[in-house]
């Protein structure tokens, strides 16, 4: 799946509306706010986000990282691939790919990595060029192991395939086709391949899941099994033991399988904590002396391998959305939630060894050498035998994940860190030192014309705020991937989950209004968020449909009754799909003239006349009037709505 990356409060008093609206009131450094405040076009086209100049993109840089041996190699956003020793620091060889390159695995004397819908195996000691295999989509998933390189492509169309090429000279071996919403290579265990079809949309309890098992060695179907509805999305590689494969889900749900036939031999359902069914997280049991242990929305759980009957859990608050996953060593498990609470775990009984309250610990922690190591950032280890604290450094791994992997990783007794500024950090496992520093060259392109965008904002952002903030500079939120039928183009649920919201810009939107975006105070990262995206098969619905785009723009005049605040009109007519309009200021920007943009918001005048001005858009349905018509506070309509300019 291609995702460009990628859950409110209502302000009751005015006085409040300089706190909401930041764009309008917070102090600016120099920033693209300052260069122009004149449109680039004219007529009804939407405003681009960027001047079209070269500069890095995205916004920083993001690295997949795999250690092997003494080399790191380092997939980078800037098309090269880096393989750095891990004790000195010092560049070994490097590859020049034709995208981002993105790092997968180590194997066979080769390191296997892609750039879009190439995938190279490259001599893993000097980087020489063994062969490369040719896609007809982007690669999002590759594995190796057995003499077998195993890639799946991104599911552009809802179509996605799984190749399996001989890893001596890339050979393909054979193909297998899906029909499915995202790439779903899960892993490959004993001779079968685990690839997942979705059908619908992830983040509803109705999407459809269906196990496909693959023999690897000619790809013929031995067994497909349709995954209960309602356990959240299957994310993260299957385990096998004794001859029974384990899957299992964000909520940390659990399903057991003959490996053989594909018999259900138990399933144990887990209830989701509100967050959404899908998300970024990879879930994977772990099976120890008879028992699968995994973390659900209450902390974590053991369960009897023979019938799934759950043998201890200890509760948590997890403080997340998601589970977070426990790892067994030694007859010990060791969990750690995003509230910073870690704990260790006799594995037998769940009994507390010893606990510790950590800066944060919601990736799942990696034991090596009697140290608990989290390296989400900051980084830091524990002593495994008492969970005493042993170092800390203050080092994030702000670096952007990629479809590859993270951008941090633990190997040969260090820890590896990338970061925004391409920056990647070593540090030494065993007592937290600074082995070396490399900065990776940031590559400038030319900017396309950007009219949408990924907006992220700090954790003390409200929707409501959110909103005000996007509303202000003349941007639309809208939903990526939505039914045939209409649905709400909020995106309230998504900020629920990942404190961000897509927005798409309009006729009277500001000027580089994405660098605006990014100098905002209380928005954490803004990426454009143009490219393909994959999205499930569109089915009729029994609702009302779109508005076409021929038919959107009518302006309308909305009157609300003096009980309703800004924020919540603002909040009622968005969900509808209608933007704020301003329109002596289109109807300038239509005539080819240059009018000087201002903030769009509408607080002020709605203190004065509690109502607002808005425009429909290709987001509303085609029964807008009914709908506006039926919220709560809504006392007149006025359309069309003429203005005097």
């Amino acid at each position: 799946m291609r995702v460009s990356v990628r859950k409110y409060k209502i302000i009751l008093l005015l006085g409040f509306l300089c706190v909401v609206i930041l764009t309008a009131c917070a102090p600016k450094s120099a920033s693209p706010t300052s260069t122009t405040n004149h449109p680039a076009g004219s007529g009804a086209a939407p405003e681009p986000g960027t001047d079209g100049s070269s500069q890095p993109l995205p916004n920083g840089h993001s690295e997949s990282i795999v250690v092997a041996s003494d080399l790191a190699y380092i997939g980078s956003d800037n098309q090269t691939l880096y393989a750095i020793g891990t004790r000195d620091g010092k560049v070994h060889w490097q590859f020049k790919g034709s995208d981002m390159m993105l790092v997968y695995a180590v194997a066979n004397g080769a390191v296997y990595a892609s750039a879009d819908s190439t995938l190279y195996a490259l001599n893993a000691s000097t980087g020489a060029l063994l062969w490369k295999y040719q896609a007809g989509q982007q690669i999002s998933q590759a594995l190796a192991g057995d003499g077998v390189v195993y890639a799946n492509t991104a599911a552009e169309g809802n179509l996605s395939t799984l190749v399996a090429l001989k890893a001596s000279d890339g050979a393909l071996l054979w193909q297998y086709a899906l029909t499915t919403q995202t790439p779903g290579l899960q892993g490959v265990i004993d001779g079968t391949v685990y690839d997942l079809q979705l059908s619908g949309d992830p983040g509803s309890p109705s999407a459809a899941q269906t196990i496909y098992a693959l023999r690897a060695s000619d790809g013929h179907l031995l067994w497909q099994v349709a995954l209960f509805g309602g356990d959240g999305l299957v994310n993260g590689a299957p385990v096998a033991d004794s001859g029974v494969v384990y899957f299992g889900t964000i909520h940390g749900a659990l399903s057991a399988f003959d490996a053989t036939t594909g018999k259900l031999l138990w399933h144990v359902a887990q209830p989701s904590n509100g967050g959404p069914d899908f998300g970024p997280v990879t879930v994977s049991p772990a099976v120890a002396n008879g028992l699968v242990y995994i973390g659900d929305s209450q902390g974590v759980s053991a369960y009897r391998a023979s019938d799934g009957t759950r043998q201890w859990q200890y509760a948590a608050s997890n403080g997340s959305p998601f589970p977070a996953q426990p790892v067994v060593a030694d007859g010990v498990v060791y969990y750690g939630a995003a509230s910073g609470l870690i704990v260790a775990l006799r594995a037998s009984d769940g009994s507390l060894i010893w606990q510790q309250h950590t800066p944060g610990a919601m990736l799942p922690l990696v034991i090596s050498n009697g140290l608990v190591i989290s390296d989400a950032g900051p980084v830091y280890a524990l002593r495994a035998s008492d969970g005493s604290l042993l170092w800390q450094r203050d080092v994030t791994p702000s670096g952007l994940g990629t479809p590859a992997g993270k951008a941090e990783t633990v190997g040969v007794g260090s820890v590896y860190i990338g970061s925004d500024d391409g920056t990647v950090h070593a540090i030494q496992a065993s007592d937290g030192s600074l082995l070396w520093q490399y900065k990776i060259a940031e590559l400038p392109v030319q900017s396309p014309p950007v009219l949408s965008a990924a907006v992220t904002f700090a954790a003390n952002v409200s929707y409501g705020q959110a909103l005000a903030i996007v509303s202000n500079l003349g941007l639309k939120t809208f939903v990526e991937c939505h039914p045939d039928a209409w649905t709400p183009s909020d995106g309230k649920d998504f900020f629920s989950g990942y404190h961000s919201l897509t927005v798409a810009a309009t006729v009277n939107s500001a000027p580089l209004w994405l660098g605006r975006l990014k100098a905002t105070s209380g928005v954490s990262d803004a990426q454009p968020a143009d490219g393909p995206i994959s999205c499930p098969a569109i089915r009729p619905g029994n609702g009302p449909q779109y508005l076409p785009q021929d038919q959107a723009g009518t302006l309308l005049r909305v009157m609300f009754a003096d009980t309703v605040s800004y924020a919540a009109a603002l909040d009622s007519v968005n969900a509808l799909g209608f933007r704020l309009s301003d329109p002596c200021y289109e109807q300038a920007r239509a005539q080819g003239n240059k009018p000087t943009w201002h903030a769009m918001s509408q607080a002020d005048a709605f203190a004065q006349s509690h109502a607002l001005v808005l425009a429909t858009t290709p987001y509303n349905a085609i029964t807008w009037a009914d709908q506006l018509k039926a919220v709560a506070g809504v006392v007149t309509i006025t359309t069309p709505f003429q203005a005097t300019c």
